[in-house]
């Protein structure tokens, strides 16, 4: 990718002729240390009203992200508020521990339990607040 490319896209900038992940990267980008993003919220923020049908693309393009964790796809969770889809060294439980290492705050549940853990609704971030 060329470095004016990256740029803009770690600087959380993007336009219409960037394709999609890289629009979904961008968007990742300004998800602020210490909060998170749904998949459907970076997806409302690229296609405003039609956010919910693009989620699982949102979800491909932070699996494919060769930038991590300059782009923070950690900060990406499911609806639901639990862990998902982490590809990088470690699985689930390295995304858990770089959102604790964040402050993320998690709902009680065994450390072991990855899968079913919740995130505090006081780290999540909604699309209003990453429009810019």
């Amino acid at each position: 990718m060329q470095d004016d490319r990256l740029s803009k896209i770690l600087s959380g900038k993007f336009d219409e002729s960037m394709p999609f992940r890289q629009r979904a990267w961008a968007v990742c980008c300004r998800i602020p240390a210490g909060k998170v993003a749904t998949y459907a919220t970076i997806a409302e923020v690229i296609f405003p009203g039609r956010g919910r049908q693009h989620a699982r693309a949102v979800g491909q393009a932070m699996r494919t992200n060769p930038h991590a964790p300059q782009v923070p796809c950690h900060r990406v969770i499911a609806s639901d508020r639990t862990l998902t889809g982490y590809s990088g060294p470690g699985g689930l439980a390295q995304k858990r521990q770089m959102l604790d290492d964040e402050g993320i705050c998690f709902e009680s549940s065994p450390a072991h339990e990855t899968q079913l853990l919740r995130i505090q609704n006081t780290s999540l971030i909604n699309a209003s607040e990453l429009i810019r």
